[in-house]
């Protein structure tokens, strides 16, 4: 009974893994080269959060 266990959940880590490896494309209503300036906030709690604003275009893309 504990190999039938650990087999099942053996096979669910794994078909878990294999979903997150998938990738994602996102297609934006806009040309990324149109852009002026990116403002991301960085945190773990909202109290936290950090703001950094991009301005190159280089490190938009």
């Amino acid at each position: 009974m504990k190999k039938v266990v650990t087999l099942v959940l053996a096979f669910v880590f794994a078909v878990s893994m294999a979903g997150c490896a998938q990738a994602v494309h996102v297609d934006f209503p806009f040309d990324p080269a149109d852009l002026d300036f990116i403002e991301m906030f960085h945190f773990y709690t909202p109290a936290e959060a950090e703001k950094k604003v991009i301005t190159e275009q280089a490190d938009m893309k």
